[in-house]
């Protein structure tokens, strides 16, 4: 059973330790990304943005809101917690799995 490359479960929890590697870091990265892309906003999340028009008779500036999705600090905080805890918890269970 101690074969070449160890036992199956130990081969098995190597991959998902790669896996939840991998996909952690991936998920960081896009959350980040989206992030940044989306102009790096500095507060909460926001579902409307108040656009300024021009009342074309008066010419006074009035607010009008747009529905639009601008991501915020919860929104960055939280893809990286989790993307850091998916990490986390491939090294726990590689800990735990691959016993000599």
């Amino acid at each position: 059973m101690g074969g070449r490359g160890g036992t199956v479960s130990c081969r098995l929890c190597k991959l998902g330790k790669r896996a939840a590697f991998w996909g952690g870091s991936i998920l960081v990265l896009a959350v980040v990304l989206a992030w940044v892309a989306a102009g790096c906003h500095q507060g909460w999340t926001m579902t409307q943005v108040a656009v300024m028009q021009v009342d074309p008779i008066t010419e006074i500036e009035f607010p009008s809101w747009e529905k639009r999705f601008v991501p915020g600090y919860d929104f960055l905080f939280s893809g990286v917690f989790l993307g850091v805890a998916i990490v986390l918890a491939g090294f726990y269970r590689l800990r735990f799995c691959c016993k000599p």
